[in-house]
């Protein structure tokens, strides 16, 4: 069933304080893009939900249960997990979109010395 509205527990994009990423907004997630995706600024988000309107009404009974799947199919992703290979792959997408100043800095959470250590002699 398709959804007709999408929106986020946030400030309009527009105020400085918000933590959605104006380029990647609430309704890039549903519009049948994969070229676009929903985003945040990471950073500041803490806690970040999307919420979505069905096209039309939705059967359930009380054992009912929904389940929505967002594909990630953006050229956006830049998720950097993994073994080396993967993490230098990754590092290099980040540093392109650096060049266009969609990304300013990079935060290591939960990134254990080994992969501190790939990621600096990549960037060094």
């Amino acid at each position: 069933m398709p959804f007709t509205m999408a929106t986020v527990n946030d400030t309009p994009p527009s105020v400085p304080s918000s933590t959605t990423d104006p380029s990647m907004p609430p309704l890039a997630a549903i519009d049948g893009n994969p070229k676009t995706a929903w985003g945040i600024r990471f950073g500041e988000a803490r806690n970040p939900f999307l919420a979505l309107r069905f096209a039309g009404p939705v059967s359930t009974t009380a054992d009912s249960t929904i389940v929505v799947t967002l594909r990630h199919d953006s050229e956006l992703r830049r998720a950097s997990i993994g073994p080396p290979a993967r993490i230098r792959d990754r590092l290099q997408a980040w540093q392109e979109i650096a060049k266009n100043n969609w990304v300013g800095s990079l935060l290591l959470a939960g990134a254990d010395s080994a992969a501190m250590r790939v990621i600096a002699e990549a960037v060094l």
